[in-house]
């Protein structure tokens, strides 16, 4: 029997037929963002810098964003989240 093609795609010996479909394409985008505070002030101290990651993290939930680490330092804070892809046009 003679192999079928799919989308113009001739299957190959150990093929699937899933592996000729690009039918669902996934697409993940990852963004870190690093800010600082104001002229590199040492104000993010240890009290408030749990809060205040639980908020920026709360805030990326809210947006429908996928938070994977909000961290950081006295005078700095790391983002890092994977953006919902759908969202945007290219």
């Amino acid at each position: 029997m003679a192999a079928k093609m799919i989308n113009n795609v001739k299957p190959r010996r150990g093929d699937s037929i899933k592996q000729c479909f690009m039918e669902n394409t996934y697409t993940q985008l990852n963004i870190h963002v690093v800010f600082a505070v104001k002229g590199r002030e040492n104000i993010l101290t240890a009290a408030v810098r749990p809060e205040l990651f639980k908020y920026i993290s709360g805030i990326l939930t809210h947006t429908n964003q996928f938070s994977l680490a909000v961290n950081g330092y006295k005078d700095h804070v790391h983002m890092f989240f994977c953006i919902e892809s759908c969202k945007f046009s290219f």
